[in-house]
């Protein structure tokens, strides 16, 4: 029998897996609800991107990272009790006496603690962030992240209790101020970005804890063996799922295999139109948009705003993992092949020796493979023709084209005229040079 103080502590851990599950769940929603916004073809825009969504995501992740730590607490107290490093006949009956001694515990052993995440003033939180980053003892780089992720997370505890508590004093203010984040509660200002921005961090933030518990509590030949499937896992239970299942096979020296596709596993609202129907929508969209443009000197600010939306949606349909590094990336290797002609040489004998002499050549086969790529799934010209009309129109304001088309229009064009460099290199000079901004240069 279970005496009362252990029954409390096993009540008290199945509640906190419960709101584990119900932040879980939150998260999960408002993240697929981006999936909807950017595939589905008649999605408002703000269905994602609304005050409301920022509001309770801020709550969410605040509620997530505060719960994921008290149930790591929980865990390192119970494996202190069971290893005996802790006489349950010196524990308090008090619950406030008890939570001190479990915490000052905690802090004793070099264990994350709940005060470090509470906050306070701007000198409290610095102090606690670099109490974090000492007992974390990861390499200065990832300090560098992780600071700013742990001012990103102090600024929406400041903000979430704002809300929670209707009550934006100086205290709060200073802070948000200091870390530089907006404390407008409708999100006007980015609101576009930074609901992604709030997520991103929780999942980083998750990462982390979850990392430096595994190795605390289940040490590093285990961390070694596991660790890096299960920090994939961004849906806190299946973590925790898997991790029972994982140190129990380690333990009894068992093999242990992850499920294919943790991304397949994740919560996911269903979508009723297939990708490729939605992808033709866009494309005779397109179509349309484009021979409108054509037929007016000074289009509207709806058609132009509507031109942009296709191409969003069109961009992210067709490459939804992909980054801007990689894209400047693919740019420089473009304007290389092209220098290299120009200087009257072979290009293709001169293009594998640079490989070659950069120790370049694995990076460039999958810039090549990449740039196929971008072609065959843009299919034909239409992309590169809305994009440079939309940057040659003067009614249209080039600021607000993203730099990323420039450059899919640039691959799409360079990758047509690849094979005719040596027959006609200005063609793709000009190409190029009609779609490249000042920035690109």
């Amino acid at each position: 029998m279970k005496s009362d103080d252990e029954q409390n502590d096993t009540n008290n851990w199945n509640d906190l897996n419960k709101f584990i599950a119900s932040y879980a769940d939150d998260l999960g929603y408002i993240t697929n609800l981006l999936n909807i916004y950017e595939s589905h073809p008649f999605a408002p825009v703000g269905i994602y991107y609304h005050g409301f969504i920022f509001r309770i995501c801020v709550i969410s992740v605040i509620g997530n990272i505060e719960t994921i730590l008290g149930n790591w607490s929980d865990k390192s107290i119970e494996q202190f009790k069971n290893n005996g490093q802790i006489n349950i006949n010196n524990i308090p009956h008090k619950k406030k006496d008890k939570d001190k001694y479990y915490e000052d515990y905690l802090k004793n052993n070099d264990f994350f603690y709940k005060k470090l995440f509470v906050g306070g003033q701007v000198d409290q939180i610095n102090q606690n962030i670099e109490n974090i980053l000492r007992l974390s003892k990861i390499d200065l780089k990832e300090q560098s992240i992780l600071r700013k992720d742990f001012e990103y997370y102090f600024s929406l505890k400041n903000f979430r209790n704002a809300i929670i508590h209707h009550d934006m004093d100086q205290q709060k203010a200073s802070i948000l101020k200091m870390f530089n984040f907006d404390n407008d509660i409708f999100a006007n200002n980015d609101s576009k970005y930074i609901v992604n921005e709030i997520i991103n961090t929780n999942n980083r933030l998750v990462k982390f804890l979850n990392q430096f518990y595994i190795k605390k509590l289940y040490g590093d030949d285990f961390y070694k063996k596991f660790g890096i499937e299960l920090l994939e896992y961004n849906n806190q239970i299946q973590f925790e799922n898997y991790l029972n299942m994982a140190y129990k096979s380690y333990t009894a020296k068992k093999n242990f295999i992850f499920p294919l596709n943790v991304n397949d596993l994740n919560y996911k609202i269903p979508i009723v139109y297939y990708k490729k129907d939605i992808l033709k929508f866009f494309m005779n969209a397109m179509s349309r948009i484009f021979k409108d443009l054509q037929s007016t000197e000074n289009p509207t600010e709806k058609q132009i705003s509507t031109a942009l939306y296709i191409l969003e949606q069109c961009t992210n349909l067709l490459f939804p993992n992909m980054t801007d590094k990689c894209l400047i990336l693919v740019f420089k290797r473009i304007q290389t092949v092209i220098n290299l002609y120009q200087k009257g040489e072979d290009w293709q004998i001169s293009t594998l020796e640079y490989d070659v002499s950069h120790g370049l050549i694995q990076q460039s086969i999958k810039i090549d493979n990449f740039i196929k790529n971008v072609h065959d799934k843009i299919g034909n010209v239409l992309f590169a023709r809305l994009v440079s009309l939309l940057l040659h129109n003067p009614s249209s304001n080039n600021g607000y084209l993203k730099m990323k088309y420039r450059i899919l229009a640039i691959i799409w064009c360079y990758y047509q005229e690849y094979e005719k460099i040596g027959d006609n290199p200005e063609n793709i000079n000009r190409i190029i040079s009609s779609l490249m901004s000042d920035r690109l240069r």
